[in-house]
């Protein structure tokens, strides 16, 4: 039911269903990704499992490969100034990467997210950086083009 909603959201906010096509609706390139691990940045320096990590692994998340919105819980673009897809990637060494600014009265934020969509395998692995939020989030996405 999660992953129900959570393709939904993306396409209400992609325009994916949109009548505008008179041979019906393109589906959406999305990388549909599941978080592993939360790590948090300490004083000393050191990345650490978060507090966070138990209650976040397993969580789903969509990725729009053409717009760079994410929805999900643990990451997500909804109350983002801007999403972008900075790089497309390949199916041999460049990444798929996405920057997403948040900018709230004088404070700025960024998130960025790397998925490694030229590795072997259905599962391509993903790291994100939500600074100012979450931390550093990693796990697995599965192309759904």
């Amino acid at each position: 039911m999660i992953k129900n909603l959570v393709a939904t959201l993306l396409c209400l906010l992609t325009g994916a269903g949109s009548t505008s096509n008179s041979v019906g609706p393109a589906r959406e390139a999305t990388y549909d990704c599941v978080v592993k691990q939360i790590y948090t940045l300490e004083h000393d320096g050191e990345l650490r499992l978060s507090n966070y990590s138990a209650q976040a692994k397993g969580d789903h998340f969509v990725v729009s490969r053409t717009t760079g919105q994410i929805v999900g819980s643990w990451l997500t673009t909804a109350k983002a100034t801007s999403a972008e897809a900075l790089r497309e990637g390949d199916d041999h060494d460049w990444s798929f990467q996405v920057l997403a600014r948040f900018d709230v009265g004088p404070n700025h934020n960024a998130q960025v997210i790397e998925i490694r969509g030229w590795a072997e395998g259905p599962r391509k692995p993903f790291v994100a950086a939500a600074f100012g939020g979450a931390g550093i989030i990693t796990g697995f996405c599965e192309d759904r083009s």
